[in-house]
């Protein structure tokens, strides 16, 4: 669920489907009037309004009350607030139109901002993460066309570590992470959610991650995972071996000679490994002497 911003003072508004919206229940809690009757006058106009108006400016959305229980409510743009409250009479009800107004005016206004810059708003998690200033439009750019998996992954690291990332994901998608890191020395980046679902079906379990980090584990989710503190060249890898190497001279053949002993002993059942096409080099071919298929990604 989106988070709720307080606008102005008493008005918390949504992103929605790139739109500033307000809830129902904020409506009916403002207003002072019981929350199934503005679900009946919602209602009501539904059946009245043009459908076309209707499915663009209002969305139906379960929400959770205190007890836990989940009851039925609607968000709403700007025009479907206006025409909902058009017959909200008193002195109390006009104040609280001039407030909503406000907070339109004010999401709107940072809405137009963030799109003149080139910002589709279509992620509710990098919406949220630039309004609570996690990140500047210049980074959101580069997050945007990342898959939810690939932008949670990013937003979920410290913010110094967020353009490593960023550049880390790029490379893999363009198979390019091996060469980069062999000359910046640069070992930390993670896969592609896809990927590592693939391997988990294909295998049927991921039980090692032997060069791994804890970021890297809220995507591959191993039974067992090392990182350089837990050193995971001094431990056994049993089972299924998800493998994502690190780069650097030395430490890639490292790893892949202790897959081979792991592999060969019988404590490795199984074993994906993620590595460049560097087909001129020793581990690849010490790697593909023990591997039963070579898959090369478009």
């Amino acid at each position: 669920m989106e988070k709720c911003r307080e606008i102005v003072p008493g008005i918390s508004l949504r992103v929605f489907r790139s739109e500033a919206t307000a809830s129902s229940t904020l409506v009916a809690e403002r207003f002072e009037k019981r929350h199934d009757n503005v679900l009946r006058d919602i209602e009501n106009l539904k059946k009245e309004c043009p459908e076309e108006f209707w499915l663009l400016n209002f969305e139906e959305r379960d929400y959770i009350d205190e007890r836990g229980k989940t009851y039925p409510s609607y968000e709403m743009t700007r025009d479907g607030f206006s025409l909902l409250t058009m017959g909200f009479t008193g002195s109390k009800a006009v104040q609280w139109k001039t407030d909503f107004i406000k907070a339109f005016n004010a999401m709107e206004d940072e809405l137009r901002r963030y799109q003149a810059a080139g910002l589709r708003l279509d992620s509710p998690i990098l919406v949220d993460a630039l309004f609570d200033g996690q990140v500047s439009v210049f980074t959101a750019k580069q997050i945007q066309d990342f898959t939810p998996e690939e932008q949670q992954q990013i937003l979920e690291v410290p913010k110094r570590e967020i353009a490593r990332t960023i550049k880390n994901l790029k490379m893999l998608k363009t198979g390019g992470q091996a060469a980069t890191a062999s000359q910046t020395g640069n070992n930390e980046w993670y896969t592609p959610s896809e990927w590592i679902e693939r391997a988990r079906q294909a295998m049927g379990t991921l039980d090692v991650d032997p060069a791994s980090s804890e970021v890297a584990q809220q995507t591959v989710q191993a039974s067992e995972w090392y990182d350089q503190g837990r050193d995971g060249l001094q431990q056994d890898w049993h089972g299924n071996v998800w493998l994502n190497p690190p780069y650097a001279r030395g430490l890639i053949d490292s790893f892949i000679q202790r897959l081979v002993e792991q592999f060969q002993s019988g404590i490795a059942k199984q074993a994906i490994v993620l590595v460049d096409n560097r087909t001129d080099t020793r581990w690849f071919q010490v790697l593909c002497s023990i591997a039963s298929a070579v898959a090369f990604t478009k």
